[in-house]
């Protein structure tokens, strides 16, 4: 995670100094800020998929105790872990507004994510008995995001593009138990209902046609603010272990078009004729003014 977030420091001082270099951010006009057909805003729908990463994914765990007689430490616990988690299907939604003249981001964007998250732990024993004990645990997860993006142009229509930004995720409907009894285990933390978060990412893109974009994008948690994890920081405690989010996904981008310029001015007085009511071509200071002729004296 460290290289990722080093990728995106890089990332953010490059999109700054070319900034400083292209006055309009993009040696290629990417969104086609000068084009008089395109609004300055634009709808992203995706689909992807989600997991957890579990920091780490095997661990061995090791218990031993000093008899109250004395002697040969007896081991209480000994055994490996094993955590994973399954891939979920995941929707997405936004909308996003880009700047004329961006300086550190081309764009800025609200997003919401719907999925499902779903871990398991299965804990072997090494002692004489060979127990498994097998645990999971599944919610429902909806977030909202504001993130900021900014994208450096490989050729007129192929970009990368980094995204640095705020999550807030609520997770309902959780299901599912810790694996192993707690006396051997200890308690496991209470189960997590919302998160707010530091979120990053990266993508490549393609601009398929003007004013459409394609990207694939890869996001992650960098640094979880609350609930705070208590051993694993930007890590999410979930069972016995703690598990960073990610999603991979496939997202359109939908620049809108400019509405055209009218000439025509609906006639709003109410007390107008019927054959007079409708549109008038122009308004008052736009129609020709009359030229007033000047009337001669006849000479007796």
């Amino acid at each position: 995670m460290r290289k990722v977030l080093f990728v995106l420091v890089a990332l953010g001082a490059w999109g700054a100094l070319w900034a400083q270099r292209e006055p309009t951010g993009w040696g290629h006009d990417l969104y086609d800020r000068r084009g008089a057909a395109w609004a300055p805003k634009g709808w992203t729908v995706g689909l992807g998929v989600a997991g957890m990463k579990p920091k780490p994914a095997e661990w061995e765990e090791l218990w031993q105790v000093l008899p109250a007689g004395g002697g040969v430490l007896d081991t209480v616990v000994h055994g490996e872990w094993l955590a994973e988690s399954a891939l979920q299907p995941a929707l997405f939604v936004g909308r996003w507004w880009r700047f004329e003249q961006p300086v550190l981001w081309d764009r800025v964007a609200l997003e919401f994510q719907g999925t499902r998250r779903r871990v398991s732990e299965e804990f072997t024993s090494l002692r004489a008995d060979s127990a498994v004990w097998e645990g999971a645990s599944a919610a429902w997860v909806t977030s909202l995001g504001l993130h900021g993006y900014r994208a450096v142009a490989l050729t007129p229509d192929l970009y990368l593009e980094g995204m640095i930004g705020a999550g807030v995720d609520g997770l309902w409907g959780r299901e599912g138990s810790p694996a192993g009894p707690d006396s051997l285990f200890g308690v496991p933390p209470e189960d997590v209902t919302w998160r707010f978060a530091v979120e990053g990412g990266l993508a490549f893109g393609v601009r398929i046609w003007p004013g459409r974009f394609v990207r694939l994008a890869l996001t992650t948690d960098l640094l979880q603010f609350a609930p705070l994890a208590e051993e694993r920081g930007a890590a999410m405690d979930v069972l016995r272990q703690g598990y960073r989010p990610w999603t991979l996904s496939l997202k359109w981008d939908l620049q809108q078009v400019r509405p055209p310029l009218a000439c025509t001015m609906p006639v709003t007085d109410p007390f107008a004729p019927r054959e007079k009511r409708g549109t008038q071509l122009f308004e008052e200071d736009m129609r020709p003014k009359k030229k007033k002729r000047k009337k001669r004296r006849r000479r007796g």
